[in-house]
């Protein structure tokens, strides 16, 4: 990202809403995937636990990377039509 850019004051009423591909909704939540490493590939030997967060629809539960990777989808069939 450029650093230039980032000095900008941006209004938020003034960007457009990322809404669920699946229902519509506008509103989303952060929540924690949890991951499982395994004692092999684990830096300590030790089987442990990694959190992720994750952004979803608080709709339909819709993970935010799915909806944005469907959209792009849609817009590049729509581009090669």
């Amino acid at each position: 990202m450029n650093k230039m850019n980032m000095n900008h004051n941006i209004d938020p009423n003034t960007l457009p809403d990322i809404k669920c591909h699946e229902c519509g909704s506008a509103y989303w939540k952060q929540v924690v995937k949890v991951k499982y490493i395994s004692r092999l590939i684990s830096p300590d030997g030790q089987d442990n636990l990694a959190t992720v967060p994750v952004i979803i629809c608080s709709k339909c539960n819709m993970e935010l990377e799915f909806a944005i990777e469907k959209m792009n989808e849609e817009k590049s069939t729509l581009i090669t039509k």
